[in-house]
C-alpha cells in the first residue's frame, strides 16, 4: 500500500469530532412520520 493510500486508525474517543444523528422520525423536510406506510415509502428511503 502506497504512502498516499495509508490511514491511521484512530482508538482514541476524544479525538472524535461532534456528530448528531438524525431523528429516525422526522422527514429531511421536517415533517413528522406517523404511519408506517410514511416510514417504508418516505423516511427509511432517505436514512437507506
Amino acid at each position: 500500500m502506497g504512502a498516499a493510500q495509508w490511514r491511521a486508525y484512530n482508538y482514541d474517543e476524544s479525538k472524535v469530532g461532534t456528530y448528531t444523528l438524525p431523528d429516525p422520525l422526522v422527514t429531511e423536510s421536517g415533517k413528522p412520520v406517523s404511519t408506517a406506510q410514511e416510514w417504508q415509502n418516505i423516511r427509511r428511503p432517505e436514512l437507506v
